[in-house]
């Protein structure tokens, strides 16, 4: 019997490591899982799509060219923050940790605020909780900022924003508003060096840690970084028929490929990556790149990105899974 027992307790240990093993090697706690498999609910029926998720975007082990690349762009990032101080940043990041996990939000924040007493010349604190930034909130702060402004640049946002009354839409007003705009090239007309190396960044990709992606192989593929004035031939050119993307980025039963989707990419998320991660942010990056060089050739391949999308593309799901949010990618 007692033999028995032994035996038993050590298949339950093995069991036990394995499955520790298997939970730490598909755990979903990396920013790309997050990002990728957060919305997944916590159901029983999407458990095994979830976990096949997680298992898509877990770390990988890069390739040496990918490590190099990935170490050149870190020493690139360490030589501009030694040479560019950025005493306006200093406290503000670790003084403000978030918390991305699942099923958590941002802790909540709590400010300390002086009085002084005239009478006794004492100064007291109390703590007080960082209200919630709410849309008024919002406003207040964005007024109080743009009021704050050099005169060149309140003249320049006046030139740039437009609105649209019939539909509300202020343009542009998604990722970067027109005081951002303008705000950044005040700053690269008066040669801020810090404006400055992000715009190499942009355009040349320096400095940026690329996305690696596994491949079936053991392999890894790399996403671009640069920006190219001429010459981007991406999924655009033959652009998906019919879009279904599921959870995690995960190509629909009925998606197409396109035929000149990069031989390494991942087959099965071809989707995403071809929307999302290759022609989508490249007309991004275009878009500002022609806004910061004035480079007209920019702005002509993002009117070839978007009508290629546009005239081609004539489904678009899943409505229920990541469809929607691809699309607002």
């Amino acid at each position: 019997c007692w033999r028995v027992l032994r035996i038993a307790l050590l298949l339950v240990q093995l069991c036990s490591a394995q499955k520790d093993s298997n939970e730490s090697l598909y755990a979903c706690d990396s920013e790309q899982q997050v990002i990728m498999c957060g919305q997944i609910p916590f159901t029983q029926t999407t458990g095994a799509e979830r976990l096949a998720c997680c298992r898509i975007h877990r770390p990988v082990e890069l390739a040496p060219e990918a490590v190099a690349l990935q170490a050149a762009a870190s020493a690139q990032q360490a030589d501009f923050i030694t040479t560019i101080p950025r005493s306006d940043l200093t406290g503000v990041l670790s003084a403000y940790p978030l918390n991305y996990r699942f099923g958590q939000c941002t802790t909540a924040q709590y400010a300390n605020i002086p009085k002084f007493n005239d009478s006794s010349l004492s100064v007291t604190c109390s703590t007080y909780t960082v209200p919630a930034l709410n849309k008024p909130v919002i406003q207040r702060i964005k007024e109080f900022a743009l009021a704050a402004l050099p005169d060149p640049v309140k003249a320049d946002i006046s030139r740039l924003r437009q609105f649209n009354t019939v539909s509300g839409f202020n343009h542009p007003g998604t990722c970067a508003s027109a005081a951002e705009l303008a705000l950044m090239m005040y700053h690269v007309n008066n040669n801020s060096q810090v404006q400055i190396a992000a715009r190499d960044s942009l355009l040349h990709g320096s400095g940026v840690r690329p996305k690696v992606y596994p491949v079936g192989d053991g392999t890894t593929w790399t996403l671009p970084t640069n920006c190219p004035a001429v010459g981007y031939d991406g999924p655009m050119a033959n652009a998906m028929t019919k879009v279904q993307i599921r959870w995690g980025g995960v190509n629909g039963a009925a998606s197409n490929c396109p035929t000149n989707y990069p031989a390494k990419a991942p087959k099965g998320l071809c989707g995403h990556v071809s929307f999302v991660e290759l022609d989508g942010q490249m007309a991004y990056k275009m878009a500002v790149g022609w806004h910061v060089t004035g480079d007209d050739r920019y702005s002509t391949q993002v009117f070839q990105i978007a009508i290629a999308w546009a005239s081609t593309t004539k489904e678009w799901g899943l409505q229920n899974e990541n469809g929607p949010l691809e699309a607002a990618w």
